[in-house]
């Protein structure tokens, strides 16, 4: 009776994790006919433009959301681009998967970790394209957080498929605060408007003799205490390794 009750134990736990990562809310990346889950396995996930795999786990060199969230003149993110978009809704990912690539493609379901920014939030009026709903991975998305996908095949949407490795025990407990609003990583350029105003004030250094972001006159002229790709560093290595990989790991992770 013993060694039935130390068998069954191990199995409550375990499925008690995919229930806990089917119950919460997942981010959504729309891709072309090329990122299969073959090759995106194989890659390891999806990485920045402005990264190249060959340090996974080190900050991007381009940390500057403003930037990336205005892109290029395609359309489509900046080739130096430190960040990976998603969406929080589905039906905005199978959009752009009809606008941009011919209603042909996957969406990849993708549990987020706590370097996942809520761009709408963090930018507020002045984020380019608040319909997009992006969350904004700083660093790559790791092949073991995708949770599945869906074909689409010239708009018709095949069945959800499971990732086989995806990591329930390391993603499924993560449940707080993501995507993060981060106004410290904002980016605008030195002299923008919004530096003047809350919440990105308390990042900037302003002509104006008054500390009330409110008395900051419109000739006043405001820009940031530290640079994004500062700001960034420190938030990723705090979020992105510090609060939710494995304490085995971590310090192996920060010499690579």
């Amino acid at each position: 009776m013993c060694k039935v009750r130390f068998f069954v134990f191990p199995l409550l736990v375990f499925v008690s994790f995919f229930s806990m990562a089917d119950n919460l809310p997942n981010v959504y990346r729309a891709v072309g006919l090329l990122d299969t889950p073959a090759a995106t396995k194989k890659a390891g996930g999806f990485f920045p433009k402005g990264m190249d795999g060959s340090r996974p786990n080190q900050p991007p060199p381009n940390i500057n959301l403003w930037n990336h969230t205005n892109g290029a003149e395609t359309g489509l993110a900046r080739y130096d681009s430190g960040y990976v978009a998603t969406t929080t809704l589905r039906g905005t990912a199978l959009d752009w998967l009809g606008t941009h690539l011919g209603n042909n493609g996957y969406i990849y379901h993708i549990r987020p970790t706590p370097n996942f920014i809520d761009v709408n939030n963090t930018l507020l009026r002045y984020s380019p394209h608040p319909a997009e709903h992006e969350a904004a991975s700083l660093g790559m998305i790791h092949w073991d957080q995708i949770v599945g996908w869906e074909r689409v095949e010239y708009g018709r949407v095949h069945p959800f498929e499971n990732n086989r490795d995806y990591n329930a025990q390391r993603y499924g407990g993560i449940v707080q605060g993501i995507p993060n609003v981060q106004p410290q990583l904002a980016g605008f350029p030195a002299g923008h408007v919004a530096w003047q105003r809350e919440p990105w004030v308390a990042f900037a250094n302003c002509t104006s003799t008054s500390s009330s972001a409110y008395a900051l006159s419109a000739s006043s002229s405001c820009s940031p205490k530290e640079s994004s790709e500062s700001y960034g560093e420190e938030f990723f290595y705090k979020q992105n390794i510090g609060r939710w990989l494995p304490a085995a790991i971590s310090p192996l992770l920060l010499d690579n």
